[in-house]
């Protein structure tokens, strides 16, 4: 590439001055793609570490949650191994509260709200709180988020959220850049399950230290700030939570309440029930979940093109659009439909919803009635 741009140059250099314009966009656009193939490059160099360092034996030991990470709208991998917590534990009433949202498109808890969970965002950045009002009008016309713009502190924290919540909630989520561990000590008002919280990765077990209370701290992009995460798990231990684990980047950590700790597993396909029923790892020391500060991997976690919010549709069991709702009882309607042509329907087919975003499915067993009475409905709109 680069040796045929300096081809070009030569057969440019000694004509008129517009040539030479043409072929500086042209540099432009090479190194445009040259950037944008090193940033592929670097990313799939970078996912490639990831699955070296996760192949380490050491979590091989039942219990682990780090290898379910995904993202689809947290910073790294969280989205995935709050999955997996709550499908060992379950869930109660699917309420969370998050601390340190920003803009609403990176966090832990949007993918939950997609899932038809309900919240409280606190953020302290009046201009983040006007980007989350104009951005998720859907879910705050539903009352399923609620925003309030608020700075955090330990004195405060119970008054926050003891306004919209108390009592047992699904989860909590605690990232504010440095009070985090005194926020979690003074939290009185709910009694979260899950506690998620942020970690100073630079940390080894073996150190137990946090930045001293500063009520209007903030992070200037340095290492200071944040606790160890030895010091979060002295207190969460307090608090009645163990330690379940860490993300790959050493960023978070995950505390589950220590009721939760053993049991059946409600898993979402097949029951995973560990060794004499721990839903975890039994060990719960920093020393076994540590993960060292890898923040370099940063944006390796990539889901699709960039985050943006709108309305989504939840599909279920079959297909729906703006012109076809599906009854409540599909075999009955099914019966009817039937009876009403006379027309056998054989067990395995495929079909085309006609106003649908040409969705195609092989219907099989049980989903078969139920996806013929879509297309009679679509038909019938």
């Amino acid at each position: 590439m680069l040796d045929g741009l300096r081809k070009k140059f030569d057969g440019h250099v000694k004509k008129p001055f517009w040539n030479g314009a043409r072929l500086i966009r042209q540099i432009i656009r090479h190194l445009e793609t040259i950037e944008r193939r090193s940033h592929t490059m670097a990313v799939i160099e970078r996912e490639l570490y990831v699955r070296d360092i996760l192949a380490d034996r050491r979590y091989d030991t039942p219990g682990r949650i780090i290898r379910q990470g995904f993202k689809v709208y947290s910073q790294n991998d969280e989205d995935g191994i709050i999955q997996e917590i709550f499908r060992r534990i379950g869930t109660t009433n699917k309420t969370f509260i998050e601390f340190g949202v920003e803009g609403g498109l990176e966090n832990n808890s949007l993918k939950l709200l997609l899932e038809g969970w309900s919240g409280l965002w606190l953020e302290g950045s009046p201009e983040h709180v006007e980007t989350i009002r104009g951005r998720f009008t859907d879910l705050l016309a539903e009352n399923r988020l609620k925003v309030r713009e608020a700075f955090i502190d330990r004195d405060n924290i119970n008054v926050l959220i003891g306004e919209h919540y108390q009592g047992e909630i699904d989860m909590i989520s605690i990232d504010i850049d440095g009070n985090a561990i005194y926020i979690l000590e003074a939290l009185e008002v709910v009694n979260p399950r899950l506690v998620v919280i942020e970690y100073n990765g630079k940390f080894p077990p073996s150190m137990s230290v946090a930045q001293e209370y500063n009520p209007t701290h903030r992070w200037h992009g340095t290492d200071y700030g944040g606790s160890s995460l030895t010091a979060i798990t002295k207190v969460a231990a307090k608090k009645g939570y163990s330690l379940v684990g860490c993300n790959v980047t050493g960023v978070n950590s995950f505390f589950v309440r220590n009721d939760l700790l053993v049991g059946s597993s409600p898993a979402l396909d097949q029951p995973q029930v560990l060794p004499d029923q721990h839903r975890f790892c039994q060990n719960t020391s920093p020393d076994n979940h540590y993960e060292l500060a890898r923040y370099f991997l940063w944006q390796t976690y990539i889901s699709g093109h960039g985050s943006a919010w709108g309305p989504y549709l939840q599909f279920s069991r079959g297909y729906t659009n703006a012109r076809c709702r599906l009854a409540q009882d599909h075999r009955t309607n099914y019966r009817n439909y039937r009876q009403d042509r006379h027309e056998p329907y054989p067990e395995n087919s495929a079909f085309h919803l006609r106003h649908g975003a040409g969705f195609r499915r092989q219907a099989v067993g049980d989903d078969a009635p139920l996806l013929r009475d879509v297309r009679h409905q679509a038909h019938q709109a």
